[in-house]
């Protein structure tokens, strides 16, 4: 018999590692509309707001008690604070700052858990290369 538990943790912390990769390029791409951008206007800075990690930890238990487990990302929810260069001359730069939560649902999640390590384990960093779709949460021991 397998129980399954999930449990949600949610990072807010300037210290947490969110590494992005080929975000602008993605933002332009797929939510131009959203970040109300003009064809003068560029991204600057892309950074992240909230990240919410979505995890399933699961049971393998027999009669005898427990036969292994398992602890696994099964959702990475991201918001992100981009901001954007509205002017841009020698006497005058100007930005505005727009939050926005992206839908990354559909990009490759890897991560797990083994039952091999002992003690307790805490995710070091996320990475997300939105050019590949790819989702790395990497944890510590």
């Amino acid at each position: 018999m397998i129980n399954t538990e999930n449990f949600i943790q949610e990072y807010k912390d300037d210290n947490f590692d969110v590494s992005l990769y080929n975000e602008k390029e993605h933002l332009l791409a797929k939510y131009k509309d959203q970040l109300d951008i003009e064809s003068e206007e560029e991204i600057d800075e892309v950074n992240v707001s909230t990240c919410k990690v979505k995890w399933d930890f699961a049971l393998e238990c027999r009669s005898w008690g427990v036969k292994s487990f398992t602890c696994y990302a099964t959702e990475v929810v991201l918001s992100l604070l981009v901001e954007i260069v509205v002017e841009n001359t020698e006497a005058h730069w100007k930005t505005k700052e727009v939050e926005i939560e992206m839908d990354i649902s559909d990009f490759k999640l890897d991560t797990e858990v083994s039952p091999d390590f002992t003690g307790s384990f805490s995710v070091d960093n996320i990475e997300i290369d939105f050019g590949q779709r790819d989702i790395i949460v990497n944890i510590n021991r």
